[in-house]
């Protein structure tokens, strides 16, 4: 992969004044550990993305991180004191819900993901050797040449970038002729079972059930649920036809922490974490909670606001809830 031109953009790491240099203190790794990294390590330096580190005057740890699915390992640098030294770009970052809530009444939505986006981006020359990190054993040291992951304001150079490749798409709607590209060495023949899936494809990917945005004078619905290890929530408006339609999906899974939560806690948590996601909805409307128990009521009643009860229910105060018993509800 030959990167994006550096005309167009580079990574830069500005030292702020008065930051001295850090040489983090070597850490242990596991023997098991060992030989994925160097595996890994022997990828990037094939791909052009490391290159060895000899003077090094930064020099920060590796962090493996495991893959599960693939049992591979993924190496992470430790760049926290690198980051410190450097001032944070304010670049305003896009709002994945409100892009997505932008292709409301459009027909078909697509994502495109690249491949190994952050490592198209190239350092700058000068800032390259700040980009050191020490490996296991033998393994030596070795710098970046291209943006990784886990360095202060490579999100903002990121969308940057991507702000200047695709200027002339953003906001309109586009068509993208190119439905295949080969390798140089294979050829392709378009033919009419090609095209009858094609189309298959296409029909299918354009009739799912879809969300729908909320409709001025109608209230919403919120269902809320929570389990032992994940919550979530569906927030929906009827129709027309008095029929129930999805506006937005909520779910994650819950941290050590909250697992330790009483059920009611739990629920109590589910609608914190929506009110937060889905705020720019709910706000005009009147939304009925739909759940097994008052949680409105089980907040507003403590004697006292005070811990994570106290911050969630502040949180809910600018809302216009009601709650609806979930054996009411059909």
């Amino acid at each position: 992969m030959p990167g994006l031109d550096r005309k167009l953009v580079e990574h830069k790491l500005p030292i702020k004044e008065g930051y001295l240099l850090v040489n983090q203190a070597r850490r242990r790794m596991s023997v098991e550990t060992e030989p994925k990294v160097k595996e890994e390590i022997e990828r990037l330096l094939k791909a052009g993305f490391i290159i060895p580190a000899i003077y090094a005057n930064w020099l920060a740890n590796i962090v493996p991180v495991l893959k599960r699915k693939t049992g591979a390992v993924r190496i992470c640098v430790d760049y926290r004191n690198l980051n410190e030294a450097f001032p944070k770009d304010e670049y305003p970052m896009p709002m994945a819900d409100m892009l997505v809530n932008g292709a409301a009444h459009n027909q078909m939505l697509s994502f495109m993901d690249g491949n190994s986006g952050y490592n198209q981006i190239m350092v700058a020359e000068g800032d390259i050797h700040k980009m050191a990190f020490m490996c296991p054993g033998h393994i030596s040291a070795f710098e970046y040449t291209v943006m990784s992951f886990g360095l202060r304001n490579a999100g903002a150079t990121y969308q940057r970038a991507m702000n200047s490749v695709f200027h002339d798409m953003i906001g309109k709607i586009q068509l993208f002729s190119s439905l295949l590209r080969l390798k140089q060495e294979h050829t392709f023949k378009w033919e009419e079972q090609h095209q009858q899936a094609f189309e298959e494809i296409k029909h299918y990917l354009s009739k799912p059930p879809v969300l729908s945005p909320p409709k001025r004078g109608r209230p919403l619905k919120l269902y809320v649920s929570a389990s032992e290890v994940s919550i979530g929530s569906l927030l929906v408006q009827d129709n027309k036809k008095w029929k129930e339609h999805a506006v937005y999906y909520l779910s994650r899974t819950l941290t050590e922490v909250e697992r330790k939560y009483s059920v009611i806690e739990r629920h109590c948590l589910v609608l914190y974490f929506t009110d937060v996601k889905l705020k720019h909805y709910m706000l005009p409307f009147t939304t009925y909670i739909i759940a097994k128990t008052d949680l409105i009521k089980y907040m507003l009643t403590r004697l006292m606001l005070r811990g994570r009860i106290g911050k969630w229910t502040l949180a809910l105060t600018e809302f216009a809830f009601r709650y609806v018993s979930q054996k009411a509800v059909k």
